[in-house]
């Protein structure tokens, strides 16, 4: 039923027919300052009209391709106390199926995380598989404009209202001539000022910037969410950049689910600009605590390409990158589709020459539903499946289903259990 308050509002503005394929559909839980609801996103939507200047549904829109077909859903807020409701809400309208991989548009939390890795077990328990991609919080960075800084005893300190830095943290000063360079910060007031070695004397700055050092971003991300543990989501870490999660939402709703968003033949990111502040010791720091974020390939290509598609995944986890991910869900979602055909079948004997003869048809489907897990192969998205069914008194059936990537990568699952409709 409708949640109150909520409505469906078609944005779509023509072009070509959308994927129906719940693989290569993606939906945004954002906020916006007045619209409500949820909202159909099609390759040829007016953004500007529709919703304004939003720079991840741009950054969708730009690398969604032609058949890009999404949802966004607008919140007042998001947060940890709200964001399983948010996404119970945007399936509910959608409907079950609807979408496959969800943006979430808030500076990531440990609470928020926690919260949506919970709302995710609870989805799968109820044969409902989904992936999500989080964004962690855009680095501090300010304006010094005039603002007056004071030296005493080799140190000078700066007013910066509002920053988060303690103490050894590192900052960089651009634009200001005496105090440019990489500070480390030696006193805080907190929200207040921060104190680095020089010997600049007191003065007033003419411009520049100033902005948390890379390198401490990604650290203060593997320290947050380090252990996060979940192979079912991405986080991305955009440094000063915000359009980052929208672009990477389009990306995936364009490629194939055995495709890495890292394939340099799909083409650079479009709208996505890189930092130039980015450093290679701040991106391995990225690729070791299972970041994703953005980088040019050289010195002088200006193309942008993502680091990594590796999941927040636990040490001991086998399901370690999104396209293993993806590719898991959807032969889930094969099993599923076809074992409610199955249950709704008088055609197997409810034993073990009919076990065998549905588990057949799990595999390769029938004249009248062809298909199956078999189409993965055909569709080169996995190399090799294995499957087996045990009935469960009259009216279930647990499956046992294992997938071969074409890394050669082995994925195993056990007690997919199918029960009748209730």
């Amino acid at each position: 039923m409708p949640i109150p308050g909520i409505t469906i509002i078609e944005a779509t503005a023509g072009g070509a027919p959308p994927d129906n394929r719940q693989e290569n559909k993606i939906g945004l839980i954002t906020t916006h300052p007045t619209l409500r609801g949820l909202f159909l996103l099609g390759a040829a939507t007016d953004v500007a009209a529709t919703f304004g200047v939003n720079p991840q549904i741009t950054a969708v829109q730009l690398n969604g391709g032609p058949l890009l077909n999404g949802a966004v859903y607008f919140a007042a807020t998001i947060d940890a106390t709200n964001v399983a409701a948010h996404i119970d809400d945007l399936i509910l309208q959608l409907g079950t199926g609807s979408v496959s991989m969800i943006g979430i548009d808030a500076d990531a939390t440990a609470a928020m995380v926690a919260a949506v890795n919970a709302k995710l077990i609870l989805l799968e328990n109820a044969k409902e598989d989904y992936e999500i991609i989080y964004r962690y919080r855009k680095a501090f960075e300010a304006a010094l404009g005039t603002v007056a800084y004071t030296q005493a005893t080799g140190s000078v300190t700066i007013p910066l209202a509002g920053h988060p830095f303690v103490i050894n943290d590192d900052v960089l000063i651009r634009g200001t001539g005496a105090l440019d360079g990489r500070h480390n910060i030696t006193a805080v007031v907190a929200g207040v000022s921060i104190t680095i070695v020089s010997v600049v004397a007191s003065g007033v700055f003419a411009g520049g910037t100033l902005k948390e050092h890379p390198e401490d971003y990604f650290l203060d991300m593997d320290t947050e969410f380090g252990l996060s543990g979940s192979n079912r989501a991405n986080m991305i870490g955009g440094y000063t950049q915000v359009n980052y999660l929208g672009a990477m939402l389009g990306r995936y709703a364009a490629i194939p689910v055995n495709t890495s968003p890292i394939d340099r033949r799909l083409g650079s990111m479009a709208g996505v600009v890189v930092d130039t502040e980015m450093s290679k010791a701040a991106l391995d720091y990225a690729d070791g605590a299972r970041f994703i974020s953005f980088l040019h390939p050289r010195k002088g290509d200006t193309r942008v390409f993502p680091t990594n598609d590796l999941t927040l995944f636990p040490t001991a986890d086998k399901v370690t990158s999104m396209p293993s991910r993806r590719e898991l869900n959807k032969a889930k979602r094969i099993v599923y589709f076809y074992g409610d055909l199955l249950l709704g079948s008088d055609q197997y004997d409810r034993d073990t020459q009919g076990a065998k003869a549905a588990a057949m048809f799990l595999a390769t489907g029938s004249d009248a539903n062809p298909g199956g897990l078999k189409a993965m192969v055909e569709a080169n998205e996995i190399t090799a499946f294995d499957v087996s069914l045990v009935w469960v008194g009259i009216g279930s059936f647990t499956a046992s289903l294992a997938i071969t990537d074409r890394n050669r990568i082995k994925q195993e699952l056990v007690n997919i259990t199918i029960n009748p409709p209730v």
